[in-house]
């Protein structure tokens, strides 16, 4: 299993209540490319890979925005 320390923290978490994580560091989206964990205990969280949503949002932003206009600089000539 992958990283077997990050898996314990993970349980810790799950017994504390915990229902989201965020995989927080670059790595831990490839040791865990799922969206879901189930813990020792059977109980799942969702986990969140923040490098996927700032993608998605800066997609969605981009998508959204009107076209450039000109420069005031260009014009003030």
């Amino acid at each position: 299993m992958p990283g077997e320390d990050i898996v314990a923290a993970i349980n810790g978490l799950i017994a504390e209540g915990v229902e989201v994580i965020i995989l927080g560091c670059t790595e831990l989206p490839l040791l865990f490319p799922q969206t879901d964990f189930t813990g020792r205990n059977g109980a799942r969280v969702r986990l969140i890979d923040p490098t996927d949503v700032l993608a998605r949002q800066c997609v969605a932003y981009a998508s959204a925005a009107p076209a450039p206009t000109a420069s005031p600089l260009l014009e003030a000539t």
